[in-house]
């Protein structure tokens, strides 16, 4: 007899419990951003500072990456390993303030509403980076702090750049082409699918 291919059974969402959490997930990021708005505007001005110090003369390669993404965002100019190096050294220098999930999440927010892209490719890389401790062990008010955030993040400036970013690894394009015309339970199909702790999906 030919093998059974075993099928791991997947949780039904429910979108009605999606939907309720919906409107305070939104609420709790903007909340969020208002809060640590103090602090978040001095760590955006240090990598401000840093990214400006380290443009090219001339304006590096600002030009061919604005018309490389048809001119719909502005650019520093730096490339990718350059900026990441720059992301990285700002990471170290601030490690003990990025343990704030609050400040974090804030800090990710507010570098979206940045007019340089490259501003937002680090908002991507640190929820990134911290996914795992944002996500990890925390109630299911923090879990929906986070999904209003990304989800903010998906649908403001979305591009394939920074929407690519922030699909988990793996993932098929059609489950995380997201709009705000999309029924808010397909989100939950994103990088961050996981069922909020101590939560019934």
């Amino acid at each position: 007899m030919p093998k059974v291919k075993r099928v791991k059974k997947v949780a039904a969402i429910d979108h009605e419990t999606l939907g309720t959490q919906h409107g305070s997930a939104e609420a709790s990021s903007l909340a969020l951003a208002k809060e640590h708005a103090p602090k978040v505007k001095q760590l955006i001005d240090d990598f401000r500072q840093v990214c400006v110090s380290a443009v090219p003369v001339g304006g590096g390669d600002a030009q061919g990456m604005e018309a490389y993404m048809r001119n719909q965002f502005k650019f520093f100019g730096l490339k990718a390993p350059l900026r990441k190096q720059l992301q990285l050294l700002f990471v170290r220098k601030h490690t003990d303030e990025l343990q704030d999930h609050a400040l974090l999440l804030a800090l990710c927010t507010a570098l979206w509403n940045e007019s340089k892209r490259e501003f937002q490719y680090f908002s991507v890389d640190l929820l990134r980076r911290y996914r795992q401790e944002l996500l990890g062990g925390g109630t299911s008010t923090e879990f929906w702090a986070v999904m209003g955030c990304v989800e903010r993040l998906i649908c403001t400036k979305s591009w394939w750049d920074t929407v690519d970013g922030l699909a988990y690894p793996g993932t098929p394009p059609s489950t995380y082409r997201i709009s705000r015309a999309t029924p808010h339970p397909q989100w939950q199909a994103i990088w961050w699918s996981i069922a909020p702790p101590s939560a019934s999906l």
